[in-house]
This record gives C-alpha cells, structure tokens and sequence, in this order.
C-alpha cells in the first residue's frame, strides 16, 4: 500500500454519471527541446555509483618561442579540471478506484497512462532545461542593435531591446573570438522562446532574417528547427525558456549552445509501473527515473563556456 496521502480518481469525477464521447481529449504538450540536446554519458549506468567526474583538459599555451639547437623541448603539465555529476531520483503517479474504472466508458488505465506520458516529457525537459539555463555566461539585449556580453558568471546589464537579428551576429562573432566549438562541428545552435523567435522574424533592419535555409535533408533536423541564420542552426521550444529577457518587458529569452554544453548521467530511464492494493480495490501507475544533468564547462574556472543566455537583470 502507497505511504502518506494518496488522491485517487473516482466514480464521482463524471466517470459514471451520463453517456460520453467515446473520443479522449488531452491538453496540448510543450515543445521540447532541452532533455534531447543533453549529451548522455555513454559509459554510465545502472550499478555505477550515484556520482561521475568528468575530466576537461585545458588548452596548452601557445609555443610561438624559437628553440634553439641544443635546447630541449619544453615540456609542460596540462591543466585538468573536472566536473562532477550526480544522479537523483524523479517520478510522479496517478491512482484509480476500481469502482471508476468499472464504471466508466473508457479505459481509465491507458487514458492515466497517457497523461503520465506527458508529464515523463515536460518534467524531465523542465529539469535538463534548467541545467542549461545555468550558463555563467549572459547575453543583455541594450538597444536594437548592440548588447552587452558578460563572462564573470552575473548578469549586471538590464535589457533595453528585445532581441534582434543584430544580437545573433554579435553573439556569433564572440562564440567565434573566443573559439568555441561549434554545436555539431558546423554550426552553433539556437533555442528560443516563442515570443524571442517571433521578434527574429519582425525584425526588418539591414541584414536581418529575411528568409530561412532551405533544408534538403529533412530527416536530419532537430525537432522544431525552424532553419538556419548567421551559421546559428535554430529550433523553438515553450517548455522551459521565458517570452520575456529575464524581469523586463522585452522579448525573450534564448539559450545559444556550442558543442556537448550539457551532459546526463542516465542510470535508469523513465519507466511506468502499476501497482495494485487493498484486493485490487485501487491502482497507482506512476513513473520513477535515476538521472542526473550538468553543465560541462564553467568560464571562470575553464576559461572556456559553451553556453550564452539571452537574460537581463532585472
């Protein structure tokens, strides 16, 4: 039997009251993007501990010195960081009378199973999205066309333009300065809220998106990808990222990512399970995960990021 308080579906919830459609309907899922774009640990998994370092090696200093004849080859120590991720367990459930179920019209165990099924999707996005938008470095929209780039890890800019074609070009030159690899070795990628795709779109300066690549390859994008600008691959979601940049009134927020920004230590995937009590007076179906997810590279210990946030201050 089930510990602590349970809430369960029952005759009186209009199971059993009057004649119903035999059609289901179910609320609109989000678009979701983040938990496919965490990278999984290959190696990790079911018997490995609840915790994995991962090591990050530093670049070596440039050897621009001349070295003369007789002079040994210098010989350096390579800075290695890490970073540790760790698992933690995630679930949610669903309970039924048998009463209901014998009741109703409708199976009321596959129809639970899949609104379980939604929530399995949203929540899980909602925790990867969440280790994106941990990103120590920030992108402040000032006017329509300049921005303020912050890499000591706080956002101390308020925003003062919603986001325009000119931000992703300034965006793009600074992830180039700085070299960061590229999110599939071609280009980076873009993930924006609805109302920031939106403003992309409206913006009609010099320069600005006019119109979108066009793929010949359609099985190789990324769900919601709605095309290409600047060498910035781009896709939409509305699951975790905000219509406004951070407490402002302009829109919106968006997460540019380079290569692997964010990894997930998989133990046990999601899984549903059903489970009977009180002679199978009552059913719980529910879902239970052991994973974990975190962002790879820190720019004030690494000297290196691969993430920008599109945020404000206020």
């Amino acid at each position: 039997m089930p510990q602590g308080a349970v809430s369960f579906l029952n005759e009186s919830d209009r199971l059993a009251k009057l004649k119903m459609d035999s059609d289901i309907r179910f609320v609109a899922g989000n678009m979701m993007q983040f938990r496919n774009l965490a990278k999984p640990i290959q190696a990790f998994g079911r018997n490995k501990g609840s915790t994995i370092e991962i090591e990050k090696y530093q670049k070596l200093t440039k050897a621009t010195g001349t070295i003369s004849e007789l002079q040994s080859l210098p010989m350096n120590k390579p800075n290695v960081g890490f970073v540790q991720v760790t698992v933690a367990e995630y679930g949610n459930g669903v309970s039924y009378t048998k009463k209901s179920q014998t009741l109703a019209e409708y199976s009321v165990d596959e129809t639970l199973k899949k609104i379980l099924a939604m929530n399995v999707a949203e929540s899980m996005d909602q925790v990867a999205g969440t280790e994106f938008q941990n990103s120590d470095v920030f992108y402040t929209p000032t006017s329509t066309t300049a921005g303020t780039l912050d890499k000591d890890g706080t956002v101390s800019t308020s925003a003062g333009a919603a986001i325009t074609s000119a931000h992703i070009r300034d965006i793009i030159r600074n992830l180039k300065t700085d070299n960061v690899p590229k999110w599939d070795g071609n280009s980076y990628l873009g993930i924006f809220s609805p109302f920031a795709m939106a403003k992309l779109f409206e913006d009609t300066a010099a320069g600005s998106i006019v119109d979108l690549h066009k793929y010949d390859q359609p099985e190789n994008l990324i769900n919601g990808e709605i095309g290409q600008y600047f060498g910035m691959r781009m896709v939409e979601e509305n699951n975790v990222l905000s219509n406004t940049i951070g407490g402002s009134s302009h829109n919106g927020e968006a997460i540019i990512c380079g290569f692997e920004p964010v990894v997930e230590a998989l133990v046990e995937p999601e899984s549903t399970m059903v489970e009977n009590w009180d002679f199978n007076r009552f059913t719980g179906i529910a879902w239970n995960a052991l994973t974990g997810f975190k962002k790879v590279w820190t720019n004030s210990s690494d000297n290196e990021y691969h993430l920008v946030r599109i945020h404000s201050n206020d």
